[in-house]
């Protein structure tokens, strides 16, 4: 993330969300919504929004199907023009997710009056011991914090069903992690699609 690569590489993966997005539309295939993170540094280049906007318009695919996930750290630098860079994603109707909520790097008084379609928990929150009392009670205060911010959130890197069954309790919306499925390529993401099977702990 320190070189210009980044950049690159970021919108050779969105192009590849969007020609998966435009090859599943052809087949009538029902999508669901693509996570992309994007690097605070990245999202911070003037001309962002601009480039990345013209690629999802020229793919002529569904824009609410793609999601882009920002660091809590986005908010360090110019949290006026973050807001107004989120604000004109959501108007071209592209989701935008909080990644690593709880991890300190963003004060929450930041996040007053901004809509985000969820928040993904800091993975310490996952990976940490959880038969701790103290550390279960953190875990509920901050998703209960999320929910009443009206915030769907998301646990990742869920690799046991001891941490599935403490972020239940928690109460978390959604989980991810390869207790559910490892990664998928193209052709196996499409026939789970075409299957319409859920995904069950494995």
């Amino acid at each position: 993330e320190l070189s210009d690569f980044i950049f690159e590489m970021e919108l050779w993966i969105l192009e590849n969300v969007c020609a998966l997005l435009k090859k599943l539309q052809v087949q009538g295939i029902s999508a669901p919504i693509f996570s992309q993170n994007i690097s605070s540094r990245h999202f911070h280049q003037e001309h962002f929004t601009g480039v990345v906007l013209n690629r999802v318009h020229s793919s002529k695919v569904n824009s609410a199907k793609i999601q882009f996930e920002l660091n809590e750290d986005v908010f360090s630098i110019n949290r006026e023009w973050v807001t107004t860079k989120i604000a004109e994603l959501q108007s071209s109707h592209i989701n935008v997710a909080l990644d690593n909520f709880g991890s300190g790097l963003c004060a929450l008084h930041q996040l007053k009056g901004i809509r985000l379609s969820q928040v993904k928990l800091a993975a310490c929150y996952v990976e940490e011991d959880l038969n701790s009392s103290t550390t279960q009670t953190m875990l509920c205060a901050l998703v209960e914090l999320a929910s009443r911010l009206d915030f769907d959130v998301i646990a990742k890197q869920v690799e046991t069903k001891s941490q599935l069954n403490n972020l239940i309790h928690a109460k978390c919306d959604g989980f991810q992690g390869y207790l559910f499925s490892r990664p998928l390529n193209e052709d196996d993401l499409i026939q789970l699609l075409q299957s319409k099977l859920t995904l069950s702990v494995i």
